[in-house]
């Protein structure tokens, strides 16, 4: 959290302290002092001097916080003392889930089938597979002939009679 605060968000309150300190300064004129100053911080009927007490205590509290959180860098995600974090139950469950796909024997079964289509073990070149030579595609060529021959048998013998 105070990593995010330092990188993101220390900058959008400095810019805002500084843009509401401006506004209250300049508008409608420049004011002349600090006592004018401190009369135009006035919001509805909250004194002008109580909003901006509040408004550098509250920025002074997000800039310490920022500082003591410097050291953290370290932390993985939100601020984790290191002793209370281990990673052995990630890990633990990474095996399970690795050993429930399979994923080892996936692989084993696609290199097996790469070695299949190269067509030299020297060369590593792999082979284009011809759609025509697929067992389904021989098939369904000679049933397709087989009926073409049968049409011409029975045209040749329908012209005869």
């Amino acid at each position: 959290m105070g990593r995010r605060l330092r990188r993101n968000y220390l900058w959008i309150f400095a810019l805002l302290a500084l843009s509401w300190n401006l506004k209250v300064y300049l508008h409608p004129l420049p004011a002349r002092d600090f006592n004018a100053f401190i009369d135009r911080a006035q919001v509805g009927v909250v004194p002008g001097w109580t909003v901006f007490v509040v408004g550098v205590l509250f920025n002074a509290a997000i800039a310490i916080f920022a500082i003591g959180t410097v050291r953290l860098r370290e932390a993985t995600g939100e601020v984790l003392p290191q002793h209370q974090f281990s990673l052995r139950p990630l890990k633990t469950m990474t095996r399970w889930t690795r050993a429930a796909t399979g994923s080892r024997r996936t692989t084993a079964r696609a290199k097996r089938a790469r070695q299949r289509v190269r067509s030299g073990a020297t060369t590593g070149e792999f082979r284009k597979i011809d759609i025509s030579e697929t067992p389904d595609r021989d098939q369904r060529s000679e049933v397709r002939d087989q009926k073409s021959e049968i049409k011409d048998q029975k045209s040749e013998i329908g012209s005869r009679a």
